[in-house]
């Protein structure tokens, strides 16, 4: 009696709380990643004392549940579905919690250390909580040489963490149809709900002075979920809509969604996700290239004018009637005139370094330039009266005095005030007498000179007057006057900026220029508006040129560039090809019994041809539109949230560039399409030449 009651018991199927498991799993992560994600924004200690109630009570119901469904597997009979995955469960269970608990453990010991974590992450704003809580836990423990204790615990609630979710994924059918029904039903219900009242509430993209991206990054997921999920609803009544097509598109649709062996469900499975994440990789990086393009494109056209006219060698005088004929013509916003030259600029700490210094007219400069918008200090009016740093510092302190002076009113200050304001006056004088020409320097610059404004240096143009020795370079000290950072290294290591007059004085060129800048009212047409101004100007001897056609080979090699990236990242499409390409040939193998029965019906070789195409055809669609897809949310994410942040001082970026463009879209999405289509030549090729005879005495 208790032998059969025992084999009774362990003929068992899977039952309550065994199929809950993942349930109680993506219970589990949803506690663990609202401890994690409030961390990230609420601050330290808030969120801090949140981590315990959250954590604790989920501990004890996941642990409580893995031993409910520990018992209730223990009964089962071996051969029942479903035990591997929940030993697995209860394992990722067991090893999240206590990776967790370490780690919060080693934190409560280190209490002290993260009592005014707050205020230490205000000083690092280009760094996410999360990442400084690490650094900062690992620093501690490093004193005492335990750093490996801390990547230990984190390495493996991190590894627990995924393997949870995978199983969590991988167990969803051992629930019940009617309870997996029902969760669906509700879920659509809420996401929907959710997606209404982020189109109605939240914010889908950050302002451009907006720090805080919370909201946007909500919004975005919750509009992504629901995409995901309204795309599987939908899929099935497509597949319905294409069995009421022709003949072939049918038997294709029917065919895809029919039941297949596992390891067939699994390589078609395989092909889609191949298409779909190579597309994605493919137009995420093109994206990324063009964003960097267009990067340096605005900042080209920013920091320098839309046309060019100069020669092919020297400078010309009539630069002032030049300007004037240009200035009046249509489109042209305002002209600015230049000499440039080599020269070498040192200071007194430093040794020479080379640079192109440019004589500018600052009026008109900052009518064809936005250089006076990048200047970190000084400004373009200095350039005329750059005045002594220690001058400088003793005004101020004048200033300061007379502003102590009002503050208090019990004193009678006017005498004092007036001879303060004659102190000041003096000072001036002082500055003016003794004022040397302005200089304006990149950013690299100054601190390769390691200099400021304020400082003096010296200008020296190698072309001068023949001596007794040879010829002897024309020396000239400058004074800074500003310092400006355009985000690129060769303008802030290589330009200096003076007077026109100056320079002109500098290089002995008289009342010359090397050419004319033109700043025109839309880039995009500054090749018509230079077109318009060699009609003005005539056949001289002067150089017109767009801002294309001077950066030409600049633009020409990133567009090579991204052709061969293009043609690189293009290879792991034809490897989906290679997984559609075995798919269907499986296909063909499996199917040969029904295709050798339409056959019999009377479908000729054509037909069977276009069912495999068409097959081919349908994964390669659901492929490339999820990863184009997905591609397109990991490219607004990334330019709109700057989730991926950038060290500025390196890359002279503080986020990655990202410029979406829909004909790079359009053209991912068409060879991926192209590639599945050829792919599924000679699998169709090979089906329409099987022989019904031979598949069907097979059958029999």
């Amino acid at each position: 009696m208790r032998g059969t009651r025992h084999l009774a018991e362990r003929s068992l199927a899977l039952g309550w709380p065994a199929w809950g498991m993942p349930v109680l799993l993506f219970l589990h992560i949803a506690a663990t990643s609202a401890i994690w994600i409030l961390r990230e924004v609420l601050p330290y200690a808030i969120a801090a004392r949140l981590s315990g109630p959250i954590f604790g009570p989920a501990s004890i119901v996941a642990l409580g549940g893995a031993w409910l469904a520990w018992r209730r597997i223990a009964i089962c009979a071996p051969e029942v579905p479903g035990l591997l995955r929940i030993r697995l469960a209860i394992f990722a269970i067991i090893g999240n919690t206590f990776s967790q608990a370490l780690i919060f453990f080693i934190e409560g010991i280190e209490k002290r250390h993260f009592e005014h974590f707050d205020e230490w992450n205000f000083d690092w704003p280009n760094k996410g909580r999360l990442q400084l809580w690490f650094e900062l836990l690992e620093s501690v423990l490093s004193d005492r040489g335990l750093a490996w204790i801390a990547y230990f615990a984190v390495a493996c609630f991190l590894g627990f963490l995924l393997f949870e979710v995978l199983i969590a994924f991988s167990s969803f059918s051992l629930i019940p149809r009617k309870a997996r029904n029902v969760f669906w039903n509700i879920s659509d219900v809420v996401i929907t709900a959710l997606f209404v009242f982020a189109l109605w509430a939240l914010p889908f993209t950050p302002a451009p002075d907006q720090k805080d991206i919370t909201l946007p990054a909500i919004a975005l997921s919750i509009a992504a979920l629901f995409a995901l999920r309204a795309s599987v609803r939908f899929l099935p009544h497509v597949f319905n809509r294409l069995e009421n097509g022709p003949f072939e598109l049918m038997v294709a649709s029917r065919m895809l969604r029919a039941k297949k062996s596992g390891f067939l469900t699994l390589i078609g499975g395989l092909s889609i996700l191949a298409v779909s994440f190579s597309s994605c990789t493919l137009v995420t990086t093109l994206s990324v290239m063009g964003g960097f393009r267009s990067d340096l494109q605005k900042k080209i056209i920013g920091h320098h004018a839309h046309v060019l006219i100069d020669r092919s060698y020297g400078t010309f005088p009539n630069w002032k009637a030049i300007a004037e004929k240009v200035s009046k013509l249509p489109g042209v916003l305002g002209t600015s005139p230049f000499l440039r030259g080599e020269v070498m600029i040192t200071s007194a700490t430093e040794s020479p370094s080379a640079a192109e210094l440019r004589g500018i007219i600052p009026e008109a400069f900052a009518k064809t330039s936005s250089l006076p918008q990048c200047l970190r200090s000084g400004s373009l009016s200095e350039l005329e009266h750059p005045l002594n740093s220690k001058v400088q510092k003793q005004l101020h302190k004048s200033f300061f005095k007379i502003d102590a002076q009002e503050k208090d009113a019990s004193i009678q200050n006017d005498e004092k005030k007036a001879k303060i304001m004659k102190e000041v006056e003096h000072l001036i004088g002082e500055a003016q007498e003794s004022e040397l020409p302005g200089l304006l320097i990149g950013q690299e610059l100054a601190r390769s000179l390691r200099i400021h404004v304020g400082d003096e240096v010296t200008v020296i143009a190698p072309s001068g007057e023949l001596g007794p020795t040879g010829l002897v370079p024309r020396i000239r000290p400058f004074r800074i006057a500003g310092v400006f950072y355009t985000g690129m290294f060769e303008y802030d290591m290589k330009s200096a900026y003076t007077l026109l007059p100056v320079a002109q004085e500098l290089f002995q060129t008289g009342n010359e220029a090397s050419g004319i800048e033109v700043r025109v009212e839309d880039e995009a047409h500054a090749e018509q508006v230079a077109e318009r101004i060699r009609k003005v100007l005539g056949d001289g001897d002067l150089r017109i040129r767009s801002w294309a056609e001077v950066n030409r080979n600049l633009f020409g090699a990133l567009e090579l560039e991204k052709l061969a990236m293009f043609i690189t990242l293009g290879i792991a499409i034809l490897v989906a090809g290679f997984c559609i390409f075995a798919a269907l040939i499986l296909m063909v193998q499996e199917k040969g019994q029904e295709v050798a029965i339409l056959k019999a019906m009377g479908a000729c070789n054509q037909s069977i041809a276009k069912i495999f195409l068409w097959q081919g055809l349908i994964v390669g669609i659901i492929g490339a539109s999820s990863g184009l897809g997905l591609g397109y949310v990991v490219c607004f994410a990334a330019e709109h949230l700057k989730f991926i942040r950038l060290n500025p001082e390196v890359y002279y970026i503080d986020r990655l560039p990202v410029n979406v463009d829909p004909t790079e879209f359009a053209l991912v999405g068409v060879s991926a399409l192209v590639v599945c289509a050829v792919a599924t030549l000679y699998p169709a090729l090979l089906g329409s030449r099987l022989q019904p005879v031979d598949k069907l005495r097979q059958a029999g």
